[in-house]
């Protein structure tokens, strides 16, 4: 060491490791959120929730909605994903069939009316009988004949 050159002190030190440790938690948080998050699916049994959205809902009584319904794993990483994304905006009213292992990005394009359970579309032609109104259905898989 020269006569000109200061020895680092122990605060200093620490003061920097803080900093490094702390970059490295916003950095591992900004992560997950944004990229992990959206694509892991809830931990759930593939199991049918019905779900409404009402119309001028909030976005945390939506995301205390979900949480409710048991769809969603963590209701402060959804709301925040949510807000940073700016999916909210494009949630629409009505009620929707989500699932219980949804990955929050499903979840979200579901209830945008984009998602994997858009519904089906099916047309009976006036004048149909019943038996015939059931052979349509059952062609669309939506119920058995019976």
């Amino acid at each position: 060491m020269t006569a000109n050159e200061k020895p680092v002190s122990r605060l200093r030190t620490r003061l920097i490791t803080f900093a490094l440790l702390f970059l490295f938690a916003v950095g591992y948080t900004a992560y997950d959120v944004m990229h992990a998050y959206p694509i892991t699916p809830y931990p759930g049994t593939g199991k049918s929730v019905p779900f409404t959205v009402k119309r001028g809902i909030a976005p945390q009584t939506l995301v205390d909605d979900l949480a409710r319904a048991a769809v969603i794993s963590s209701p402060g990483k959804f709301g925040l994903w949510l807000r940073l994304t700016g999916g909210f905006v494009h949630v629409r009213a009505g009620a929707f069939l989500l699932t219980d292992s949804m990955s929050p990005e499903e979840i979200v394009l579901t209830l945008q009316g984009r998602g994997v359970n858009k519904g089906v579309r099916v047309t009976v032609p006036e004048g149909y009988t019943l038996s015939r109104i059931a052979d349509v259905l059952e062609q669309a898989q939506l119920v058995r004949r019976d």
